[in-house]
Protein backbone atom coordinates (compact mmCIF):
# COMPACT_ATOMS: atom_id res chain seq x y z
CA UNK A 1 0.00 0.00 0.00
CA UNK A 2 2.93 2.24 1.22
CA UNK A 3 4.48 1.56 -2.16
CA UNK A 4 1.41 2.44 -4.11
CA UNK A 5 1.27 5.78 -2.83
CA UNK A 6 5.47 6.81 -3.50
CA UNK A 7 4.27 5.35 -6.79
CA UNK A 8 1.36 7.64 -7.17
CA UNK A 9 3.71 10.78 -5.69
CA UNK A 10 6.21 9.95 -8.22
CA UNK A 11 4.66 10.04 -11.18
CA UNK A 12 2.43 13.09 -9.86
CA UNK A 13 6.10 14.91 -9.59
CA UNK A 14 7.01 13.97 -13.00
CA UNK A 15 3.75 15.58 -13.99
CA UNK A 16 4.28 18.24 -11.94
CA UNK A 17 7.69 18.65 -13.63
CA UNK A 18 5.91 18.79 -16.97
CA UNK A 19 3.56 21.66 -15.74
CA UNK A 20 6.36 23.99 -14.42
CA UNK A 21 8.34 23.85 -17.07
CA UNK A 22 6.96 27.46 -17.59
CA UNK A 23 9.31 30.30 -15.64
CA UNK A 24 9.62 31.41 -12.66
CA UNK A 25 6.90 43.41 -9.12
CA UNK A 26 6.58 43.23 -5.37
CA UNK A 27 7.29 43.45 -1.89
CA UNK A 28 10.56 42.90 0.10
CA UNK A 29 12.22 39.79 -1.90
CA UNK A 30 15.71 39.69 0.01
CA UNK A 31 14.46 36.70 2.71
CA UNK A 32 13.69 34.41 -1.22
CA UNK A 33 16.83 35.61 -2.82
CA UNK A 34 18.82 33.02 -3.45
CA UNK A 35 18.40 29.13 -4.88
CA UNK A 36 15.94 26.64 -3.25
CA UNK A 37 16.41 23.20 -3.96
CA UNK A 38 13.57 20.19 -3.86
CA UNK A 39 14.16 18.51 -0.28
CA UNK A 40 10.61 16.30 -0.72
CA UNK A 41 7.17 15.82 -1.50
CA UNK A 42 3.93 14.66 0.17
CA UNK A 43 1.12 13.01 -1.70
CA UNK A 44 -1.81 10.96 -0.34
CA UNK A 45 -1.06 11.38 2.35
CA UNK A 46 2.16 9.93 2.20
CA UNK A 47 5.74 12.19 3.24
CA UNK A 48 8.87 11.43 1.09
CA UNK A 49 12.45 12.69 1.07
CA UNK A 50 14.65 14.14 -2.04
CA UNK A 51 17.00 10.90 -1.42
CA UNK A 52 13.56 8.56 -1.48
CA UNK A 53 12.06 10.32 -4.69
CA UNK A 54 15.56 10.64 -6.29
CA UNK A 55 16.09 6.43 -5.68
CA UNK A 56 12.85 5.94 -7.75
CA UNK A 57 13.23 8.73 -9.71
CA UNK A 58 17.53 9.73 -10.78
CA UNK A 59 16.51 12.25 -13.25
CA UNK A 60 14.16 14.39 -10.39
CA UNK A 61 14.95 17.54 -9.44
CA UNK A 62 13.42 20.90 -9.07
CA UNK A 63 15.31 24.05 -8.16
CA UNK A 64 14.90 27.58 -8.45
CA UNK A 65 16.92 30.67 -7.66
CA UNK A 66 15.58 34.08 -6.65
CA UNK A 67 17.67 36.85 -7.67
CA UNK A 68 17.53 40.58 -6.49
CA UNK A 69 16.06 42.35 -9.56
CA UNK A 70 12.82 39.65 -9.41
CA UNK A 71 13.74 37.29 -12.34
CA UNK A 72 14.48 33.85 -11.52
CA UNK A 73 15.92 30.88 -13.15
CA UNK A 74 14.05 26.94 -12.58
CA UNK A 75 15.82 23.87 -13.52
CA UNK A 76 13.52 21.00 -13.97
CA UNK A 77 14.75 17.58 -14.35
CA UNK A 78 18.12 19.35 -16.21
CA UNK A 79 16.22 21.85 -18.26
CA UNK A 80 16.54 25.42 -17.32
CA UNK A 81 13.94 28.15 -17.38
CA UNK A 82 13.51 31.67 -16.77
CA UNK A 83 10.89 34.22 -15.70
CA UNK A 84 10.23 36.87 -13.09
CA UNK A 85 8.90 36.17 -9.86
CA UNK A 86 6.27 38.42 -7.33
CA UNK A 87 6.59 38.27 -3.66
CA UNK A 88 3.19 38.02 -1.68
CA UNK A 89 1.79 37.42 1.39
CA UNK A 90 1.63 33.97 1.59
CA UNK A 91 4.59 33.51 -0.28
CA UNK A 92 5.99 33.84 -4.43
CA UNK A 93 4.63 34.13 -7.81
CA UNK A 94 6.71 32.55 -10.38
CA UNK A 95 5.48 33.46 -13.75
CA UNK A 96 7.00 33.06 -17.26
CA UNK A 97 4.98 34.51 -21.23
CA UNK A 98 2.39 31.53 -20.59
CA UNK A 99 1.95 30.53 -17.22
CA UNK A 100 2.38 31.66 -13.39
CA UNK A 101 2.74 29.23 -10.29
CA UNK A 102 1.86 30.41 -6.80
CA UNK A 103 4.17 29.44 -4.14
CA UNK A 104 3.13 29.05 0.14
CA UNK A 105 5.94 30.34 2.19
CA UNK A 106 5.62 27.56 5.33
CA UNK A 107 8.44 28.72 7.84
CA UNK A 108 11.62 28.25 5.95
CA UNK A 109 10.00 26.09 3.40
CA UNK A 110 8.42 26.90 0.00
CA UNK A 111 5.82 24.83 -0.66
CA UNK A 112 4.77 24.27 -4.33
CA UNK A 113 1.17 22.39 -4.31
CA UNK A 114 -0.07 20.93 -7.56
CA UNK A 115 -3.16 19.11 -7.01
CA UNK A 116 -2.83 16.20 -4.00
CA UNK A 117 0.72 16.83 -4.36
CA UNK A 118 3.23 19.62 -2.66
CA UNK A 119 6.73 19.47 -3.17
CA UNK A 120 9.11 21.13 -0.76
CA UNK A 121 12.08 23.55 -1.65
CA UNK A 122 14.74 24.71 1.14
CA UNK A 123 17.07 27.86 0.56
CA UNK A 124 20.55 26.96 0.13
CA UNK A 125 23.19 28.09 2.99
Amino acid sequence: MLHKKRTSLFAALLLLAMLCLAGCGSTDNQAYVGKWNMTGGKANGVTVTQEEIQQMMPSMNLSVEFKADNTCEMVVMGQAYSGTYEVTEEGVIIRDDVSEQAMTRQVDQLVLPQGNVEIYLTKEG
